[in-house]
């Protein structure tokens, strides 16, 4: 490669000599800290191509295979498909050449992945003095109104017992859990209590019965503060995984108690398993996605209702009219993301990826223009600064301002 003013990041990162230099190799440092001194304006252009390098900074560092990585995706780019995905080992394998690649060439589609290597805080410092205001990632932050209306800041809430209702004890443990503690009798009077996230907010909860729940950003779940005998019954708005916890009936000889969640005229009943729950009313569909036991998925809309049976790795989707439809082909890395603490994204349009961007950053989005149809694949952590997250996304020729609390999206 013959380096000169014109350079560009493309050949950067094909380059592996650059790809070592990137990794940190002593040598090579050498090398390009002289090439630098000697070619006017390459010092620019391999900043820019090592951040990106870095936002998905890989776990395998072979240079030499990284560079076949790269070269293969160049060649996938003749065939001109709206979509590009390296098969599941490759993408596990060189996911810093194939993602940078991809982000780069393949105009428009995103394959990353980043394991917390390089800090959010050590790339905001490296911005430019110039760049639009950031915005931290949301955090584990929620409120709790008790039966009575009264309200508790969860966040701003020391560890240890908060409050009790009748002889059920509401404590926060020291890694951020809410969970009920009941001691004697059960009360004859439910108390409902309900937990809400704000857009840039998630938290977790134990609820009466040992059931565990996570909260994505702007949900809610309302539930009694101790479960009667005969029924387990919560509501729900926005997204929410459950790991429900078995509970007997002592009255029906070992009668497994349901649980029921309710979001509008959808309800999910199960006896023990792991499901996740995405009813965002902004989203086109309320989907119900079980990874482990079985749920039945029903709908009543008037006189007529709907059910279906859900194994685990099947989702049903219940649109506007109240019609379920299951899907077999579910990717549950996808589904599960949030939990886990990252964006992932399969074929999915711009305004898909920005209603969760603007949930997790409580930011409202905005469009102007004539928006690209063009679709994204690929996974980011969400622990991460706004500007990181744009600044893969705009690598496709999507452009982005900030207006007060406010994501203005543009071609």
């Amino acid at each position: 490669m013959d380096l000169n003013e014109s350079s560009s990041i493309e050949e950067l990162l094909t380059n592996e000599s650059f790809l070592k230099y990137c990794g940190g190799d002593p040598k090579e440092k050498v090398y390009w800290e002289r090439q630098f001194n000697e070619v006017e304006g390459l010092r620019d252009t391999a900043e820019k191509a090592k951040r990106l390098y870095e936002l998905v900074k890989a776990e395998m560092t072979d240079a030499s295979t990284e560079t076949i990585a790269f070269r293969n995706m160049i060649e996938q780019r003749q065939a001109e498909h709206p979509v590009i995905a390296l098969p599941a080992k490759r993408r596990a394998r060189f996911w810093a050449a194939a993602a940078v690649g991809l982000i780069i060439v393949l105009s428009g589609i995103g394959i990353y992945k980043y394991n917390g290597a390089v800090s959010p805080q050590v790339v905001q410092q490296e911005q430019p003095a110039n760049e639009r205001t950031d915005v931290a990632p949301g955090r584990n932050t929620a409120t709790l109104v008790l039966a009575d209306g009264s309200v508790v800041s969860l966040d701003s809430t020391g560890n240890g017992e908060i409050t009790k209702q009748g002889n059920t004890a509401i404590v926060k443990t020291e890694d951020g859990n809410i969970l009920y503690k009941t001691e004697g009798e059960k009360p004859p009077e439910t108390l409902y209590n309900t937990m809400s996230t704000p857009r840039g907010g998630q938290y977790r909860l134990v609820l009466p019965d040992g059931t565990k729940v996570w909260l994505n950003a702007a949900s809610s779940i309302r539930y009694p503060a101790s479960f009667p005998t005969n029924e387990r019954r919560v509501t729900v708005t926005g997204e929410v995984y459950f790991e429900v916890a078995a509970m007997y009936n002592p009255a029906g000889k070992g009668a497994l108690i349901p649980f029921t969640v309710q979001k509008d005229n959808m309800q999910v009943q199960v006896k023990g398993t792991h499901f996740n729950i995405n009813a965002y009313d902004d989203e086109a569909d309320m989907k119900v996605t079980l990874l482990e036991g079985r749920v039945d998925v029903s709908t009543a809309d008037g006189a007529e209702q709907q059910e279906v049976m859900l194994v685990p790795g099947r989702q049903a989707r219940c649109g506007k009219t109240g019609k379920i439809v299951v899907a077999n082909d579910v990717n549950l890395d996808e589904v599960m993301a949030w939990k886990n603490g990252l964006f992932d994204f399969s074929n999915a349009d711009i305004r898909t990826i920005m209603r969760q961007i603007g949930r997790w950053y409580d930011l409202d989005v905005s469009y102007e223009g004539a928006i690209s149809q063009r679709e994204f694949s690929g996974k980011i952590t969400r622990n991460t600064q706004l500007s990181n997250v744009l600044t893969i996304l705009e690598q496709s020729n999507i452009h982005f301002r900030m207006e007060q609390n406010r994501i203005i999206v543009a071609p």
